[in-house]
């Protein structure tokens, strides 16, 4: 029968014992805070007679004892975690005494902050996926192994695993599917109909004197979208050292032709500017009218013009007659542990 418990459970004790854990947790992607129990971490089971109520268990290792744990987060996370290692204290009674820290350090530093002392980092961390190979080679992960590692292929989607891993090893714990971008607007400048179309949403803005924040040409994170949207591919190979040692791609053709022209009519606009901080959105002067951001900006638009708010997927570019829809990077956030 499968062992499960509460995703920060493991979390609290798993730079401890993870070598000789007898836990399988359950999980699932959660891609905005705020849903159900929070920000990533489900606490549901299968019904398993020998779960304790509150989802924490015995591992049937004897780790009795004081240990200090080191976490690095988002801030939005930070009392939620507090209070999950708390009840993991709780529960045990005096078997566990955990002197525990909590930093700020949200999922895009972390990895920098790692990789310049792996011994005086975090021993818990989450982190952007897109980080997982310097952090990997910098030593700053442990593997993902035995149960724990077949708890997360039977129970998670594909996609979490693969963001997870490299060359088949699994290096962290997928936590959320929401390191993505869409398109904050104002309601009042751009309507639901328009944020269908880039186009519209450039005249719209233009008209009443707005920019548009949208990083394509700054940040290749953004840029490659439009690429995508007519079918150009990139792939990278990556040997054991974790060294990306060849690509292939085919935005040299015509297809990148057509993406090509499509940024140069955003860069003719000469109302793109280079960001994805929406909290100049609704202000009269100098103010934006659209900002191509994510999640984790979700508070500041909030805060800029409130009910004024309108959230819609990417729009999508016409060349030569023909749309083309601007996709969005399905990116996820994980969990590090330090070995």
């Amino acid at each position: 029968m499968k062992k499960q418990f509460k995703l920060f459970s493991l979390l609290g004790l798993g730079a401890i014992v993870l070598s000789g854990c007898k836990y399988v947790w359950r999980y699932k992607i959660v891609p905005f805070p705020g849903t159900e129990d929070g920000y990533g971490g489900s606490g549901g089971g299968s019904g398993g007679g020998d779960e304790a109520e509150n989802g924490f268990e015995e591992t049937g290792v004897e780790d009795a004892g004081t240990y200090s744990i080191k976490i690095w987060c988002d801030e939005r996370i930070t009392t939620q975690i507090k209070t999950q290692v708390n009840a993991f204290k709780s529960h045990f009674g005096n078997k566990y005494t955990i002197n525990l820290t909590v930093n700020e350090v949200s999922e895009g530093m972390a990895a920098s902050s790692m990789t310049e002392d792996v011994q005086s980092g975090a021993d818990i961390f989450v982190f952007a996926q897109d980080q997982l190979s310097k952090l990997k080679t910098a030593g700053a992960l442990a593997a993902i192994t035995r149960d724990l590692k077949n708890a997360v292929v039977n129970e998670s989607e594909k996609e979490a695993v693969d963001a997870a891993s490299i060359n088949g090893t699994m290096y962290a714990y997928p936590f959320t599917s929401d390191n993505g971008y869409f398109m904050y607007y104002d309601k009042r400048v751009v309507s639901d109909e328009d944020a269908k179309d880039i186009e519209k949403v450039v005249e719209k803005c233009k008209a009443d004197g707005k920019k548009i924040n949208y990083s394509v040409f700054g940040n290749g994170f953004y840029t490659a979208s439009y690429f995508m949207a007519t079918g150009c591919e990139s792939t990278w190979d990556m040997n054991k050292s974790n060294q990306f040692y060849a690509y292939h791609d085919n935005y040299n053709s015509e297809q990148g032709l057509i993406a090509a022209k499509g940024l140069k009519y955003l860069k003719a606009s000469n109302i793109i500017a280079n960001g994805d901080d929406p909290t100049k959105l609704g202000r009269p002067s100098g103010g934006l009218g659209a900002c191509i951001s994510g999640i984790w900006n979700y508070p500041a638009a909030v805060k800029a013009i409130g009910d004024n708010l309108g959230c819609a997927p990417m729009p999508s570019f016409t060349v030569g007659g023909q749309k083309y829809h601007i996709p969005r990077f399905f990116g996820y956030n994980l969990i590090g542990v330090k070995p």
